[in-house]
């Protein structure tokens, strides 16, 4: 189940994603938050399993405008080093334990918004 926040009529609205089609979620369950973040929050995501098969309130993928899956997070934690793959084919011995950082919540986009480089440092984003 993949879910994520698209726009309707300019409000963000929670969805699930199936085929080629976004469902409402709300839209189909007013009872259930129109958030993701509600919907992790109320541990509803049992509910939201169940109006997959739903034909109604679906937008089609290709003129949904998508927003940042969780607009509002107290943090955004990071994981590094932890593709083991990766880590090969660089020569990069594996460490002991993944490396953990922070990032700011202002670095959050949406699928397909740019990413602004920072022109002191334009080499160093990952």
């Amino acid at each position: 189940m993949r879910l994520v926040m698209f726009l309707s009529n300019k409000q963000p609205r929670a969805g699930v994603i199936d085929g080629e089609d976004i469902i409402d979620i709300n839209a189909c369950d007013r009872s259930l938050p129109s958030t993701i973040k509600g919907i992790l929050e109320a541990n509803a995501l049992s509910r939201v399993k169940k109006i997959i098969k739903s034909k109604k309130h679906r937008v089609p993928r290709s003129r949904a405008k998508l927003a940042p899956p969780i607009s509002n997070p107290g943090l955004v934690l990071s994981v590094g080093m932890n593709y083991y793959e990766h880590l090969k084919e660089m020569k990069t011995p594996v460490p002991e334990k993944p490396a953990a950082f922070t990032k700011s919540v202002a670095s959050i986009i949406a699928s397909g918004q740019p990413i602004l480089l920072p022109p002191s440092h334009p080499d160093m984003v990952d």
